[in-house]
């Protein structure tokens, strides 16, 4: 991949992420997905399994995959914190918005990073206006910047 390429940053970014929780020996689960569910790991500290299942060449659109996500969360009995990488909009917003909304209102946390030169769309306004912190970056540094200091 091209170092200044959406989807090299987002892996990098991800590592980020997966580096910190790794550090705090946190229960980490997966799910990489585009149009279709590519990936998903369930609750683990095995890190280098989660790093592993990162490196896919995911293409298409987005579309959150709520019934996966859904059942992540219910084998889970913590506060959660839900991050999301895109470099576009999401195709199932409404759901997505609802659920969210939902998930915000029991105490969970929920960030969304627009990665690359992509502006918000409404859909991203309107997930910031319930609660989640959506943050917009050009690289894995923006992102790990913005997110880390928010959850350590």
């Amino acid at each position: 991949l091209n170092k200044s390429d959406n989807m090299h940053q987002a892996v990098l970014a991800a590592f980020g992420i997966i580096s910190y929780l790794e550090s705090v020996n946190s229960k980490v689960a997966l799910i990489e997905f585009s149009d279709t569910v590519g990936k998903k790991v369930n609750w683990t500290r095995n890190y280098d399994e989660i790093r592993e299942s990162l490196l896919v060449n995911g293409q298409g659109g987005t579309s959150f995959p709520l019934y996966q996500i859904k059942n992540i969360i219910e084998e889970s009995n913590s506060e959660l914190v839900t991050v999301l990488i895109t470099d576009g909009d999401l195709s199932n917003i409404q759901e997505s918005y609802n659920f969210f909304r939902d998930y915000l209102s029991e105490g969970h946390k929920f960030h969304l990073f627009l990665l690359g030169n992509s502006r918000f769309s409404d859909s991203f306004n309107r997930l910031k206006d319930i609660g989640a912190k959506v943050y917009h970056g050009i690289t894995a540094d923006d992102f790990c910047n913005e997110v880390l200091s928010e959850i350590t």
